[in-house]
């Protein structure tokens, strides 16, 4: 949390509680830095407001936009076009993961398309020297 309170005392916004409008523009301010380390200065922002019974800024909807406008992540091909839209809407961290899940679901099956190949290639092989061993006989 040690980048939003240097923030917060650059621009002089109060760091606890935190306004919503106040952690978009950090967002929005700080696009330049991973997403890892905004997910972490989000998720601490959150957790000291939860310690304290207030509402986590880094949840509410302006926020979400904000870091997914900062690091935009495409929906999933496999999405249907009508759901592609919601995609925009889920927290960061989840649409990381999903796409993380979509790359490696598309491995496998780039994986099991060569490895079909490669067995239909042995099926020819096979079948060609079966039918040259009848057609000796």
């Amino acid at each position: 949390m040690r980048l939003f309170l240097g923030w917060c005392k650059l621009n002089q916004a109060h760091h606890l509680p935190a306004s919503v409008p106040d952690v978009v523009r950090f967002v929005t301010d700080n696009s330049n830095i991973s997403p890892d380390l905004m997910h972490a200065e989000l998720t601490a922002i959150d957790e000291e407001h939860e310690a304290l019974l207030y509402a986590p800024p880094g949840k509410a909807r302006a926020v979400i936009k904000a870091v997914n406008a900062a690091w935009p992540i495409d929906a999933p091909r496999s999405w249907p076009a009508e759901d592609k839209g919601r995609f925009a809407e889920l927290p960061h961290h989840l649409q990381v993961y999903l796409e993380r899940r979509e790359k490696q679901r598309d491995q496998a099956v780039r994986d099991a398309q060569n490895e079909a190949a490669e067995l239909r290639k042995k099926l020819k092989k096979f079948e060609e020297a079966n039918a040259e061993t009848k057609t000796a006989a």
